[in-house]
């Protein structure tokens, strides 16, 4: 969308209409505290070996949902 966030809606109608007339389009999430949303995003090697050192640090993360994408 040309606003991005600002641009967003929940509205289901509109939703419906988006994805029927951009059917490839990826979705987006506002984060933080707008949402309560938080996202921890690691990418590769250095992303793995800071998240293993913050846990070293700081202890472990909580259990939560994970996604792995195509890269970085």
């Amino acid at each position: 969308m040309p606003h991005g966030v600002k641009d967003a809606t929940g509205e289901v109608g509109t939703l419906r209409a988006w994805w029927t007339r951009y059917p490839t389009a990826n979705l987006g999430l506002a984060c933080g505290a707008a949402s309560g949303v938080w996202v921890l995003d690691g990418d590769g090697d250095a992303g793995r070996a800071a998240l293993a050192d913050f846990e070293t640090r700081f202890g472990l993360l909580p259990q939560t949902l994970s996604v792995t994408t195509g890269g970085g």
